[in-house]
């Protein structure tokens, strides 16, 4: 079952990628290469440095798969639900202000990444023996690899095919559905 649903947020991220997803997206509204180069950065930092928090967030094992979930639905999902409705609305703000909001959004989706990333593996890390564990890890990594790269082929097809931004923000929608 974690092989499923790791491959199932594989799936999520690949459609809504800033590799390609965001960054085509960013550039039909303005954006210059400065900003798209920031992505990763961005990314790389709002990953990293809030997983001091989440020592904190998630001290206690007490119902922590619940928290774990609830962690999820309702803080780190939300941003990806906003960026797709934001993009729905997209030709009715300012480009500016619409490439801020996308930015900020994309930070805090990271950020709340950034937050449980290691709770969620210390979790896995305590449901299998550590006999299996690393194939356990091993097969989920897969499946949301495959998974991943699927769904940002599907995601670039659909860019060519979708009208914009509508297009952009369906893929937005259906990863939300699918990480809930």
């Amino acid at each position: 079952l974690n092989a499923i649903g790791e491959t199932l947020f594989g799936l999520k991220a690949g459609l809504v990628t800033s590799a390609t997803v965001l960054t085509v997206l960013l550039t039909r509204y303005g954006a210059t290469p400065t900003l798209l180069g920031a992505l990763v950065s961005l990314e790389t930092a709002c990953a990293l440095l809030p997983q001091i928090l989440g020592v904190y967030v998630f001290a206690s094992r007490k119902r922590l798969k619940v928290h774990l979930i609830l962690w999820h639905i309702f803080f780190m999902l939300p941003f990806i639900l906003f960026m797709g409705l934001l993009t729905f609305h997209a030709d009715r703000l300012s480009p500016a202000l619409y490439r801020w909001l996308m930015l900020l959004c994309h930070a805090g989706f990271w950020a709340s990444i950034g937050v449980v990333g290691a709770a969620w593996m210390d979790f896995l890390g305590h449901l299998f023996h550590s006999s299996i564990r690393g194939t356990v890890m091993g097969l989920s990594v897969f499946g949301a690899a495959v998974a991943g790269s699927g769904g940002a082929l599907l995601a670039g097809w659909l860019i060519t095919r979708l009208p914009s931004p509508d297009g952009f923000a369906w893929l937005y929608i259906v990863a939300w559905a699918i990480g809930t």
